[in-house]
């Protein structure tokens, strides 16, 4: 059972309150969920010695940590496709492998609630979930503990397209016993399996049902040859055409990349929030179309980049991204490509990648930066915030809040405890 901590005061040797700020001897007042101040802890205990106290010895608290893109219910993949892969038949291999219909429930259902409580031993607070099985994942999302949006992902291509209506109604429904926690989306899933027209279509629906939307795009360098002619290994020669048998004459083609595509079909144009999942291949052009566009986030894996080689390509277009005010945030993808959801290894992967990279930028791309993507009230510390917080073992004493984001994800621990609002979730706050 969760323990609660409401109207108390929580002690730490060092808060890092957001990428900028480090208290140090510092501590949290919880009131009704939420930070009620928040400072140094002598202070705060001379000004309210009435209220209970208790002490996480010497540890760093940090807000929770937000992965914005992930399948959790893909973690019975785990380990099962050795990388490095190639992108078109680790599809099949995954196809290949799904559970059996008299498995499936169950299989999806443990994975999922294996996932959040993997996402908790990491400090992990809130996710945006990619599901094909919404009737399932959202009951065991529901029960976790965590916060976050599930997107209902939906494929519409060809022989496929007049599903689209059943599969959006599918994609959006709720939990028997729905958890406010969690908000509901639509992930049309990537270029080479949602059509322009239907991309079309989902983006006014969810645009009239006002929900975030999330979209695999510019993952693979032959998203482009496969738009413009239905070339390349996702064209007619890809093995998994053949299985799914969804291919027909109607599909429009179009010329110029896929993110130049989702543009012409209106997907930039959804004002509510939009997750674009890797764009490991943008050029300057492209970039630009997303730039000066508030509510669009762009989600960057690094552990998934090397599972599939593109970071031989060269870097992610991070940096570019960040420059020209573009929302850059980490996440983790899936077990089935990724070797944990350690957000923080994420951000030491992403650093040994990009090592301009400011630590402090990383701290912002796992916490202020996907909470503002999603619409939720954490990412930072402070009064009025949710008391959604990570508590994580601190080897030695920081002076700088750049100095303790370093050395946070250089050894990207566990969490020893995790709160959410004023309910220890996961592990003790006393150790």
């Amino acid at each position: 059972m969760p323990v609660d901590f409401n109207n108390s005061i929580i002690h730490a040797a060092a808060i890092l309150a957001d990428a900028d700020t480090l208290i140090r001897d510092g501590a949290i007042w919880l009131q009704d969920g939420k930070i009620a101040a928040i400072g140094n802890w002598e202070d705060l205990r001379r000004r309210h010695p009435e209220l209970p106290a208790c002490s996480t010895g010497h540890s760093l608290i940090t807000p929770g940590l937000i992965n914005i893109h992930t399948h959790l219910e893909l973690g019975y993949l785990r380990g099962k496709i050795p990388g490095p892969a190639q992108f078109p038949q680790w599809v099949c291999n995954l196809f290949a492998l799904s559970p059996p219909p008299e498995r499936l429930s169950q299989t999806i259902t443990d994975s999922v609630q294996r996932g959040t409580e993997e996402c908790l031993q990491y400090g992990v607070t809130a996710v945006g979930d990619i599901t094909r099985y919404p009737y399932l994942t959202r009951k065991a999302l529901g029960r976790s503990g965590l916060r976050g949006i599930s997107f209902g992902e939906i494929t519409a291509m060809g022989k496929a397209r007049h599903h689209l209506q059943e599969r959006m109604t599918l994609a959006q429904t709720p939990a028997e016993d729905a958890d406010a926690r969690f908000g509901i989306g639509l992930s049309p899933h990537a270029p080479y399996s949602v059509e322009g027209p239907a991309l079309q279509s989902i983006v006014r629906h969810a645009a009239a049902a006002r929900q975030p939307l999330a979209m695999h795009l510019a993952e693979l360098r032959e998203e482009t040859d496969f738009l413009r002619n239905f070339s390349g290994p996702l064209g007619h020669s890809w093995t998994l055409r053949r299985i799914i048998d969804v291919w027909d004459n109607h599909i429009p083609t179009f010329a110029g990349g896929p993110i130049r595509w989702a543009d012409h079909w209106g997907l930039f144009n959804h004002t509510m929030p939009l997750v674009l999942a890797h764009v490991n291949y943008a050029s300057d052009d492209d970039i630009r179309l997303l730039a000066g566009r508030s509510h669009i986030s762009v989600a960057m894996c690094p552990r998934t980049r090397h599972y599939f080689g593109h970071d031989k390509a060269g870097p992610h277009p991070c940096l570019a991204m960040l420059a020209a005010g573009v929302r850059v945030c980490i996440a983790t993808d899936s077990a089935a490509s990724s070797p944990d959801l350690n957000l923080l290894a994420e951000a030491a992967a992403a650093h040994g990648e990009l090592p301009s990279l400011p630590f402090s930028t990383l701290f912002r791309m796992m916490t202020q930066w996907p909470a503002a993507a999603m619409g939720l009230h954490a990412g930072c510390l402070a009064p009025g915030r949710w008391a959604d917080l990570a508590v994580f073992p601190m080897l030695q004493i920081h002076h700088t809040a750049e100095d303790a984001t370093a050395d946070l994800i250089e050894r990207h621990p566990p969490a020893r405890a995790v709160m959410m609002g004023s309910q220890v979730v996961s592990g003790r706050l006393d150790g």
